[in-house]
């Protein structure tokens, strides 16, 4: 009943409706004020370990430029090698590369797991209140 108080929800419903809207909507409609699908991808990114060649052929960026990897806080670890590693969370090989996730790196695994969750929430909007476009083809 607290939650429902400090949510300003319904005291009598029990199911509510997410979405994404900076303003409360109704009783039944818990909104939520987030960052984009897009900037939580470029916040995970920023945590990416980039190999050296992709640095010089300016296929990517570093990801913090300005600080050493042993003097920054990782709350996230992507990490990369030539080699396949030997126990990954998840792997993925691009561009002569390994990318992955330590198994025993907890917190990486939780905030990738995070993420799949907000893209499976992301999806699974009513696509009924769209726009119908028909184009004719002949």
């Amino acid at each position: 009943m607290e939650i429902r108080r400090l949510l300003k929800l319904s005291a009598t419903g029990d199911k509510f409706t997410l979405s994404y809207s900076p303003v409360r909507g109704a009783e039944t409609e818990l909104a939520v004020n987030s960052r984009s699908m897009l900037q939580i991808m470029a916040a995970f990114s920023s945590y990416l370990d980039v190999p050296e060649e992709h640095l010089k052929d300016h296929r990517a960026m570093p990801a913090f430029e300005h600080v050493s990897a042993d003097k920054r806080a990782d709350l996230v670890r992507i990490c990369s090698g030539k080699a396949k590693p030997a126990s990954a969370f998840a792997s993925v090989y691009y561009r002569d590369h390994w990318f992955w996730i330590n198994d025993d790196d907890w917190r990486t695994k939780r905030a990738m797991t995070a993420i799949i969750f907000f893209f499976t929430l992301a999806e699974s909007g009513d696509t009924g209140k769209l726009p119908l476009i028909t184009i004719p083809a002949q």
